[in-house]
């Protein structure tokens, strides 16, 4: 209950932050694919099995957490620097 309440909360915020900035948009987006493919190749059990001769390997979780903390780093900079342009 904590947690809906907390994302009932943040939603208009972030709804917010989305439309001003598009490329928070895309990046949301690219975090949601990521984190599914991460999801269905864990649920599926899909590391260390062999696809059209090439085997599939566990990525560790960690590398998946600073790939997206590096790219929010980089957008919230470019965003505070104003380098990325924003919608009027």
């Amino acid at each position: 209950m904590i947690s809906i309440a907390v994302k009932i909360g943040f939603s208009n915020p972030i709804r917010k932050l989305t439309n001003h900035n598009p490329t928070m948009q895309f990046l949301g987006l690219a975090f949601l694919i990521l984190i599914d493919f991460m999801l269905i190749k864990e649920r599926a059990h899909l590391s260390h099995n062999e696809f059209f001769e090439n085997s599939v390997i566990a990525i560790l979780k960690g590398y998946l957490y600073f790939a997206i903390a590096f790219s929010l780093f980089v957008v919230f900079l470019t965003l505070k620097l104003k380098i990325i342009p924003s919608k009027p």
